[in-house]
């Protein structure tokens, strides 16, 4: 079929004289059968140089930074054109409202141009690009009238931008970059080395202090120190960047990093012997944050936050005390304010003396809305993995999506607890892995409510109560896959159309697919009994004590952690709560062989779309859209977005609103898995992809339209 494809685009560029043969004997004669047939080859096997002058692929520009006068990396506009690449290039101020994606990282977009040759010049399918560092994620667009460009959107896993930093005169700034862009991973071309971001970078004082100088200043650890000071972060558009194998170990100081304006940045890792709690506080004066890579193991709280519209990826903890990992409270704050449009994904979190997350409404009309926390394993905590309660202030427009929570000793892995007249709506808990707990998911209120829920593949395995315990809360919507261990029901305290029976099976308006006695053993790849190549700590997978350094939760891959280890068995008693002594390697990405959690999602249907609810209150579609961009106005007061099953918004690619649901207009990653491991290596279209073959959701008057899905080359080990 690309052979065809190669000749009609042939046929089609050089018009019917060139593709009949001809007798003259010049190679290089585009009228010559040697001229045709050099080419036609050089076409159908996927070669790349030219053939006399005539290129076949792309050329390339040189790199550039897409919108003009945007040369500080913190740099942001609005986002107002059709796409990321034709907004008008006005500066944000802050101010903007619908989530992190109402303003384009424009600082961040270096770009590189594609044009030309002879075919695959109008679509992105096939191409990817990345720099010489391997640092930055470059996503790919197309151009109305042909042509593609490459844009880079975020920062890959592990990666810092300190790494990036060269000292030159006892001055610091950022290295030259060149982008390689390939296709079918064949190189079509290189740039030359040009100069990356402008912003003035100072060596952060190891005493701390007030952070306060001109705008766009960058801060580097570069410095390894036994004792780092605390630091209050105060200018707009200023931040705090890491150089790698950089030893830090902080001062007893809470909090240690405070942020309190617009467009500011961490990365970074961080250990220390002391508590330190918070080790960051983002305040609600804070607007826009962007933390691509955090990994620390401290103790206490690690993420307080009460700032809004914030995108967190790729964070890897572990405190081995009290607080929790990313903790939104609004007690306190001034009346009115409002913790909103937070996106925190792929993470790996655990050993906590509490909940993993927490988000606990309270004050005078502090409202949380529209938080999303995607693709995680939440591990061995002493409380519930996620809590969410309302005391004075409503909770609404929460996901959780692609998530494994696992080893809770005391409580449920999962509790919804609301105090009216205080208020939790628009909950969706999506794909969830929940294991050995005492119950799984809890959902209760002091008095009949609808918490206007929707729960979509829930796997619920060795619970020592309940796998759902519900009291006073109506009409829930359940789909997709639901399944349980052996032996394991429900508890219905009280409340009307539930959703589900005490035996498990499906009630009211739910439709999903209910499976029981499922064994979930063997399905993760497990603990490990060989060296982790990433890790320096362990002895063939074990490690005799936890250690307050960043190195204790860095691994080969993002699904590891340190676990109790208990001989006896996978999932016992003994494997609960906070590993502190005698922890070993557990891998929990899926076995290739694994038949129960893995490929049980089939393509999503857009015909059958699924409805969340977003927080907040709203009359009309600008209202909707401040309040969360994409949503829908539904009457009634009430904004929704329409999502596809069975697929996750892929984060940091500039094309959606971040918010982990998968809408129209936006690329996705198809999730075949239950829980958070997805698959590993390269990403490639889904209908390329065994064994389902999923293809795009096509352009319609629908509900959701346009939508590419993507999928992992390899799924299971």
């Amino acid at each position: 079929m690309r052979w065809l494809l190669r000749l009609t685009a042939f046929c089609i560029f050089f018009g019917g004289i060139q593709c009949s043969r001809s007798e003259f004997g010049n190679g290089c004669d585009s009228r010559s059968s040697t001229f045709l047939d050099t080419l036609l080859f050089k076409i159908v096997a996927n070669l790349r140089s030219p053939h006399c002058g005539i290129n076949v692929d792309l050329q390339l520009s040189p790199i550039k930074h897409y919108y003009d006068g945007r040369t500080q990396i913190l740099d942001y506009i609005k986002n107002d054109g059709s796409s990321a690449i034709d907004a008008s290039n006005t500066t944000c101020t802050g101010t903007e409202l619908g989530g992190y994606s109402a303003c384009l990282h424009a600082g961040l977009m270096l770009s590189v141009e594609g044009t030309g040759g002879i075919f695959n010049s109008a679509s992105c399918d096939g191409y990817f690009a990345e720099d010489n560092t391997g640092t930055l994620q470059f996503t790919c667009f197309e151009r109305t009238g042909g042509g593609l460009v490459f844009v880079a959107t975020s920062i890959k896993p592990g990666k810092y931008l300190g790494d990036l930093v060269v000292s030159e005169n006892g001055s610091y700034h950022f290295g030259p970059i060149s982008v390689s862009v390939f296709h079918t991973n064949q190189l079509v071309g290189k740039t030359p080395s040009a100069s990356a971001w402008t912003n003035p970078i100072l060596s952060y004082p190891l005493a701390g202090g007030t952070l306060n100088a001109s705008v766009g200043t960058l801060y580097l650890l570069d410095q390894s120190t036994a004792s780092l000071g605390a630091s209050d972060i105060q200018s707009h558009r200023t931040g705090i960047i890491f150089r790698s194998n950089t030893s830090l170990s902080l001062a007893a100081s809470s909090p240690f990093f405070r942020f309190s304006g617009n467009f500011q940045y961490l990365e970074g890792e961080f250990g220390s012997l002391p508590t330190v709690n918070p080790l960051v506080l983002v305040t609600e004066t804070n607007r826009f944050m962007w933390s691509p890579n955090l990994v620390a193991a401290v103790g206490g709280t690690t993420f307080s936050i009460q700032g809004s519209q914030g995108l967190y990826q790729s964070t890897r903890v572990s405190t081995q005390n009290s607080g929790n990992i990313f903790s939104l409270s609004s007690a306190g704050m001034t009346a009115g304010s409002l913790i909103q449009n937070n996106t925190f994904s792929s993470f790996t979190a655990g050993d906590i003396d509490g909940a993993v997350i927490s988000l606990s409404s309270g004050g005078t009309n502090n409202h949380i809305w529209n938080n999303s926390f995607l693709d995680a394993v939440l591990y061995s905590s002493t409380d519930d993995g996620v809590s969410i309660s309302t005391t004075s202030s409503n909770i609404g427009g929460s996901v959780l999506k692609d998530m494994v929570v696992a080893n809770s000793s005391t409580n449920a892995t999962i509790t919804a607890f609301e105090t009216l007249p205080a208020k939790i709506s628009g909950l969706t808990i999506s794909n969830q892995i929940l294991v050995n707990m005492v119950s799984g998911i809890g959902l209760i209120s002091s008095g009949s409510s609808d918490f206007k829920m929707l729960l979509e593949n829930i796997g619920i395995f060795r619970a020592s109560n309940y796998a759902i315990e519900n009291s006073s809360v109506n009409n829930h919507h359940i789909t997709g896959n639901v399944r349980f261990s052996g032996g394991l029901g429900n508890n219905i305290l009280s409340g009307t159309n539930v959703g589900f029976a005490l035996n498990g099976l499906p009630a009211g308006s739910s439709d999903y697919n209910f499976a029981n006695n499922i064994p979930y053993e063997n399905s993760f790849v497990g603990f490990i009994f060989q060296d982790d190549t990433v890790n320096p700590n362990d002895n063939s997978g074990f490690i005799s004590a936890n250690l307050r350094s960043s190195s204790y939760v860095k691994f080969q891959n993002i699904y590891r952690s340190f676990t109790n280890y208990d001989a006896s068995g996978v999932f016992t008693d003994g494997i609960r709560g906070i590993c502190s002594i005698n922890c070993r390697i557990f891998d929990w990405s899926l076995k290739r062989t694994d038949t129960y959690f893995r490929n049980i999602n089939v393509c999503p249907d857009s015909s059958r779309p699924l409805l969340h609810i977003v927080g907040g209150i709203a009359n009309s579609e600008t209202d909707c859209q401040n309040l969360v961009r994409g949503s829908k106005y539904l009457g009634s007061n009430e904004c929704g977005i329409y999502h596809l099953r069975n697929a996750r918004e892929i984060i940091g690619d500039a094309k959606g609103n971040e918010n982990g649901l998968c809408e129209s207009n936006e690329d996705c990653l198809f999730t075949p898995n239950l829980g958070a491991y997805q698959g590993h290596g390269i990403l490639r279209k889904a209908y390329s992809i065994g064994p389902y073959h999923c293809g795009d959701i096509p352009k319609s008057g629908g509900n959701l339209s346009q939508i590419r899905l993507f999928g992992f080359e390899e799924n299971g080990y």
